[in-house]
C-alpha cells in the first residue's frame, strides 16, 4: 500500500505486514508482493532453551526511535519451533507495532510526516490482526478507518478507502458470496477516476480483477 517508512523501517513494513498475509493468505486474494517471514541464518541455531519474546517498548522513546525499535524486531533472535511459533510472534510485533503507532499518533501533529507513518502502520498492522482472527482488532479498524476516511490527509484518506475495499473483498471471498462485487468494482473505479495517477488503487483494481477471472462465472 506505499511506504510505511523512510529507508530504516522500509525492510520492516514489507517483511512484517506481508510476510503475515504471506503466511495466511486470504482465498484468492493472497497479494502479489507477499513473501514468507524472515527467520534467522541456518549457521546460528538456536539454543534449546530459546524462544521467541517480545519485549515491551522503550518508555521513553521520541517517535523516530519507535518506528527503530519496531522494525528492528522482525529478524528473531531465536529460531522458530513451528509456524504456530512464527505466528505468534509476528502476531505480538503487529501489536506492538499499534501500542508504538498510537503514541507517536499521540506525540506529533497532523501535519508532521510521521503521523502519516504512523498512521498507515496502524492501519496495515490492525488488518493482519483482524485476518489473523483477532476480535478486537477487526473493531478497532473499523473504528480507526472510519476515523481517517475522513482525513484531510487525501494519502490517509486514500490508504484507509483501499484498506476498507480489500476487508470487503477479503470476507467476500472467504464467504463465496459474490453478490457484493459490482459495488466493489464501482467503487474502486471511483477512486482512480478521481486519481488516474494512483498506482496503489490501480495495483488493488488489477488483484481484484485477476481474483474474480478465477471465480466460476467470474
Amino acid at each position: 500500500m506505499g511506504p510505511l517508512f523512510r529507508s530504516s523501517s522500509t525492510g520492516f513494513r514489507t517483511a512484517v505486514i506481508l510476510a503475515l498475509a504471506a503466511a495466511s493468505p486470504p482465498v484468492g486474494m493472497r497479494p502479489s508482493w507477499a513473501r514468507q517471514p524472515q527467520a534467522p541464518p541456518q549457521d546460528a541455531p538456536a539454543a534449546a532453551d530459546e524462544r521467541l519474546v517480545l519485549p515491551s517498548l522503550p518508555a521513553q522513546a521520541t517517535p523516530e526511535e519507535l518506528l527503530e525499535f519496531v522494525s528492528g524486531l522482525m529478524k528473531p533472535k531465536a529460531r522458530p519451533k513451528s509456524r504456530e511459533e512464527m505466528l505468534d510472534y509476528l502476531k505480538g510485533v503487529c501489536r506492538l507495532s499499534v501500542e508504538a503507532g498510537d503514541r507517536i499518533l499521540g506525540q506529533v501533529k497532523a501535519d508532521d510526516p510521521l503521523y502519516t507513518e504512523a498512521a498507515k502502520l496502524k492501519l496495515q498492522c490492525l488488518m493482519q490482526l483482524e485476518q489473523l482472527g483477532d476480535d478486537a482488532a477487526e473493531a478497532e479498524l473499523a473504528a480507526f478507518a472510519a476515523e481517517l476516511a475522513a482525513s484531510p490527509i487525501p494519502e490517509l484518506a486514500a490508504e484507509s478507502r483501499r484498506l476498507g475495499l480489500v476487508g470487503e473483498a477479503r470476507a467476500m471471498f472467504s464467504s463465496g458470496d459474490f453478490s457484493g462485487a459490482p459495488a466493489i468494482v464501482k467503487r474502486v473505479a471511483d477512486m482512480l477516476r478521481a486519481d488516474p495517477d494512483d498506482a496503489q488503487t490501480a495495483m488493488l483494481a488489477m488483484q481484484f480483477a485477476s481474483a474474480l477471472e478465477q471465480v466460476p462465472d467470474g
